[in-house]
């Protein structure tokens, strides 16, 4: 089985969609913003795309914490 892959994208809108890709499933869901901040302090997201705030973090094999948590900063702001 393929691995599975974590996204979360945030529109122009502060809409959350939640994307999980694993052996070509594709699997949607709206979230709430307070959902979304629970999400990011305990989910490893392969990638992250912020409209809003104009930023994306693609994770890297070493960990991404220093930026993750610079993203909630800006989305608790």
């Amino acid at each position: 089985m393929e691995n599975l892959r974590r996204i979360l994208y945030i529109d122009t809108s502060w809409r959350v969609m939640y994307i999980l890709i694993r052996g070509g499933v594709m699997i949607k869901s709206m979230l709430s913003l307070e959902t979304t901040l629970s999400l990011l302090k305990k989910q490893n997201f392969d990638l992250l795309l912020a409209d809003p705030v104009n930023m994306t973090i693609l994770n890297p094999q070493e960990s991404i914490k220093n930026r993750v948590m610079d993203f909630l900063k800006v989305l608790t702001c």
